[in-house]
């Protein structure tokens, strides 16, 4: 099969990643403003259960068959006999998760105040049962996802603008988002088909695959716990929506920042696990070089800029109320740089190598570190008990990844590779502040901030002679070049 090209496939899923998070954060604003905290809090509550119902129906498969049709994409016949045991067993998993879920929030009175939400939000758990876009990513084939995630966010867009008009509107609002996600997996299923060949049902065996899926799983329910369960717990420990509500945005806001530094792993996971099955070792490896240097570049400016800019961000985006969202997004902001690390060593070693089973055990230690402070911090602290508990637990486990992955990099190396972007960064988050409180607060206020950080911080990389920087514009002008000469 014809290698896709990194640089491509980087774009591509940059923008598939991006239009699913700048699309509710561009609707962030007008939602926040219709909906009030409290609307807002209950979308989270709710959408953060459904989520917990998902991930037992996923069991892992999505990430294991990503890195199966990776391993195979060259095999059209074994892929196709992936793709088709896999499948299956998604379906049987997803049928028992989905009978358990509408007996206990559809058709029982357990929390009724919400059945009707619940019962909208049925339709996440079947569009994640049709989606095969990690097959797609296992050829490496992410221009198509990206074109259905572009057109179907843009449609999710209009109608939020079009038909949520007042609070009473919550309903109609998670019913365009859960629409959009039924189409974003049913759209692809077309191209899935014309990348596989049949195969005779005595020939599958899906059930084989379930303790590989259990591996998988094991880490995937460990970051639920940090990640949508903390919305759960907030919910079910503090019974305030508002809490969830100003959690709920700064969360919303950090994955956004995350995403734009961890897009290139999600590509790279795919090339790297072909990699590993050819044993190209060396390639491997500086590959995960470039890639820590790509990931601490933007990782450090990030986080100390979003702590630096946070009182701006947040009523520019999301109006009057949300005031407790701005200490919530100071202390989520070095999640940029953990998750960063620990990201990129997952997706760019340990899974590829088939260390799964080992980075587990840190995933669960950072999963129950993260339960046992939520419980105890929420309840005095609320949501910021909660941001607590994330940041020790994904630091927890960030050190244990680096330990797993002592054998191709350490933690000298990474604090090596940060040395010029973190004084960098410290500079630029000193000069925001000082430029921050001679401003009033408003977009072009927000916008004037971002361009000097950038700039502060570009400047002062260059004044250090980072060689990532050097490398990247001699790069930009051999291209330049060569264009000259093309013309």
């Amino acid at each position: 099969m014809k290698t896709q090209s990194i640089k491509k496939n980087y774009i591509y899923n940059l923008i598939y990643n991006l239009s699913s998070l700048l699309a509710p954060l561009l609707i962030a604003p007008y939602l926040s403003r219709i909906l009030g905290v409290s609307g807002v809090g209950i979308k989270s509550y709710t959408l953060s259960i459904v989520s917990n119902f998902i991930i037992f129906a996923s069991l892992g498969i999505a990430e294991y068959g990503q890195r199966e049709i990776a391993i195979n994409r060259d095999n059209i016949y074994e892929r196709s006999k992936k793709l088709y045991e896999i499948g299956i067993l998604r379906i049987v998993t997803t049928s028992i998760i989905t009978t358990i879920y509408i007996i206990m929030f559809v058709f029982t009175t357990f929390n009724n105040s919400y059945n009707v939400i619940y019962a909208i939000l049925l339709i996440n758990i079947i569009a994640n049962m049709l989606d095969f876009s990690w097959y797609l990513q296992g050829i490496e084939e992410f221009k198509f996802i990206s074109i259905t995630q572009i057109i179907t966010r843009i449609v999710m867009v209009v109608l939020t603008f079009t038909c949520v008009r007042k609070e009473s509107d919550l309903n109609i609002a998670i019913l365009i988002n859960s629409t959009v996600l039924l189409l974003n997996a049913i759209i692809p299923l077309r191209l899935v088909a014309k990348n596989i060949q049949k195969v005779q049902i005595k020939n599958l065996h899906p059930f084989k695959h379930f303790k590989q899926c259990v591996v998988y799983f094991i880490p995937a329910i460990a970051t639920q716990i940090y990640t949508v369960l903390d919305k759960t717990m907030i919910g079910v420990i503090t019974n305030s929506a508002y809490e969830n509500g100003y959690y709920e945005q700064a969360d919303k806001m950090l994955k956004l920042i995350i995403t734009l530094i961890t897009t290139a792993n999600i590509v790279m996971k795919s090339r790297i696990s072909y990699l590993f099955s050819q044993r190209k070792i060396e390639e491997i490896k500086n590959l995960i070089s470039n890639s820590l240097h790509m990931t601490l570049i933007l990782a450090w400016p990030v986080a100390m800029g979003v702590a630096a800019i946070s009182s701006v961000i947040v009523p520019v985006f999301f109006g009057i109320g949300y005031e407790k969202t701005i200490p919530l997004l100071i202390i989520l902001s070095p999640l940029a740089i953990i998750i960063g690390i620990s990201n990129l060593l997952g997706t760019h070693y340990l899974t590829p190598s088939g260390r799964r089973g080992k980075s587990n055990i840190g995933l669960i230690i950072g999963a129950c570190i993260n339960f046992i402070l939520n419980i105890l911090l929420i309840k005095s602290l609320n949501s910021i008990g909660a941001a607590i508990s994330s940041v020790i637990a994904e630091m927890v486990i960030t050190i244990i990844y680096i330990k797993l992955s002592k054998d191709i990099i350490s933690i000298k190396d990474i604090i090596k590779a940060s040395c010029k972007y973190c004084i960098s960064s410290i500079i630029m988050f000193i000069l925001i502040i000082i430029l921050k409180h001679q401003m009033q607060t408003s977009v072009q206020t927000l916008a004037i901030l971002i361009a000097m950080g950038v700039i502060i911080y570009g400047g002062t990389l260059l004044v250090l002679k980072d060689k990532f920087v050097y490398d990247g514009i001699e790069q930009i002008k051999e291209r330049i070049r060569k264009i000259g000469k093309n013309v």
